[in-house]
């Protein structure tokens, strides 16, 4: 009879408590995964809150040129305006503005993470007329402006006259937040 009580006793075992008893151990690791989900999310929003914290005690004049510097979105006209501003500076007009857009996205719209950047770039080719002298001075104060901007080509041509003037066609790079 003992033998018999014994046997029973391992077969409720595999038959009954095994299984809820497995289940029991996979429900506690995901109650354990889900803690730690629950830590991590604290201590993410503390390091939020700290980061707004600070973001909103920076005074407005710096936000504003911050802002100034890589924008949330590219206003092209706007930015040709200040750029044409610049060269008025120097009695230089621009003419045959062209913008455009990085468009070097994956057309099927499939982004690796590790080649996904936080900004857009925008392209903007102009041309000018002016002297050399007049040239530097206008890309001093562009390297200055708040906005940021990579010259990526300049090239120019000569007149026939003798009063040194060229004709400059300038391609320049401006970039902005996704």
């Amino acid at each position: 009879m003992p033998l018999l009580l014994i046997v029973l006793s391992i077969g409720l075992f595999y038959t009954f408590i095994s299984p809820h008893y497995e289940n029991v151990q996979m429900l506690s690791t995901q109650a354990n995964q889900y803690e730690d989900a629950l830590k991590k999310s604290e201590e993410l929003r503390v390091v939020r809150d700290n980061l707004l914290t600070e973001y909103n005690s920076l005074p407005r004049a710096d936000i504003d040129r911050l802002m100034r510097i890589v924008p949330d979105s590219l206003d092209g006209v706007k930015l040709v305006a200040d750029i044409d501003a610049v060269a008025g500076r120097h009695g230089i007009t621009v003419s045959e503005v062209k913008i455009s857009e990085d468009t070097s996205s994956n057309p099927q719209g499939i982004v690796d993470v590790a080649d996904a950047k936080p900004y857009l770039s925008t392209s903007i080719a102009f041309k000018f007329t002016s002297t050399y002298s007049n040239l530097t001075k206008f890309l001093g104060d562009l390297e200055k402006s708040l906005q940021v901007v990579d010259v990526k080509s300049l090239s120019f041509t000569s007149g026939k006259s003798k009063n040194d003037l060229y004709t400059y066609d300038i391609a320049i790079q401006t970039y902005n937040l996704k």
